[in-house]
């Protein structure tokens, strides 16, 4: 049986016989036998990556002019399965606090891990943290998320994506100031307040507001 290589969670591999040895045009197609062989490995479908040995039994196995002798050193060898791990993403904005990120937000690839595993014993192994470079203040802008991991997991090799915490701006809120005059006074010259300014910022648009009014010299008194 030719070793075989397979990654982990793979279905059992079909153990077919090779032989080796014949002379001539004589092949195990001409060659008549007698007597039985077959394969068998310790190997089934989700064991863990390792070296399994495939054993050939023979009950009286045999030919006219060949004698049959099965290999020993015949093995399925399951490897790591990589598998792609996203950090999350979320949006904020501007001034809110840096977001809390769980590792039950890491998004895996789908359909990725076997029937018997999960994100949390794999974060046993693995032991995941995330971490972004936003940080409360941190301007308009795009800044990654990333995701790694301190262990290692005994059956998955790792490709990690980065995440994104978006910044949108945080909303100014622009008022005209009230102001009182006397009936026949000019139109007053207008100011404007601002609220809703982040951390310590208080520096005022680039720009000018543009303020109309519907009063002109001369209206009665009212608002």
């Amino acid at each position: 049986v030719a070793n075989q290589t397979i990654t982990y969670g793979s279905a059992d591999p079909a153990l077919n016989l090779v032989y080796s040895g014949f002379t001539g045009t004589d092949s195990i197609a001409n060659v008549v036998t007698t007597g039985s062989i077959g394969s068998s490995s310790d190997y089934t479908m989700g064991k863990g990556v390792g070296t399994y040995p495939v054993t050939i039994a023979m009950t009286d196995y045999k030919s006219t002019n060949y004698e049959f002798v099965a290999a020993t050193d015949c093995v399925i060898t399951v490897v790591k399965k990589n598998i792609t791990v996203t950090a999350p993403s979320t949006t904020v904005t501007y001034g809110d606090a840096k977001p809390e990120f769980l590792v039950s937000q890491i998004v895996l690839e789908e359909d990725a891990l076997y029937v018997n595993d999960s994100l949390a014993n794999l974060n046993t192994q693995a032991q995941f943290s995330i971490t972004t470079t936003y940080e409360k203040g941190s301007p308009v802008a795009d800044y990654d998320v990333v995701v790694s991991a301190a262990g290692k997991a005994d059956n998955y090799e790792f490709t990690f994506v980065n995440g994104k915490v978006k910044v949108n701006k945080a909303v100014l809120t622009v008022t005209a100031d009230n102001k009182t005059i006397t009936y026949g006074d000019a139109a007053p010259y207008f100011t404007v307040s601002y609220s809703g300014w982040v951390t310590s910022d208080q520096t005022a648009p680039d720009g000018a507001a543009e303020i109309s009014t519907a009063y002109i010299k001369g209206n009665d008194a009212g608002n």
